[in-house]
């Protein structure tokens, strides 16, 4: 069978509200449409930040960067002498 032919004249004074109920079974059969309307919702909402915001961002991600290269680098230098115990 045609789809078409399937789907009723939404057109028809009958079936107002009808064309909503449709769509919502759509979505929830078709995923992917789900999620590219979730995305487009999200994107409209997206706003650039602020100078003062970006700006206290970088700072978070600096002093974490900061931090996590310093655990990095202790454990390195604990690392060394460990493996020279054990190899000789």
């Amino acid at each position: 069978r045609n789809i078409c032919q399937m789907l009723p004249n939404l057109k028809h004074k009958g079936f107002r509200g009808l064309g909503r109920r449709i769509k919502t079974q759509m979505l929830r059969v078709l995923p992917s449409a789900a999620l590219a309307k979730n995305s487009l919702r999200f994107l409209k909402r997206c706003t650039k930040p602020s100078r003062q915001e970006f700006q206290r961002t970088s700072l978070a991600i600096g002093v974490g960067f900061l931090i996590m290269g310093s655990i990095g680098f202790a454990v390195k230098l604990i690392h060394i002498p460990i493996t020279s115990i054990l190899m000789s």
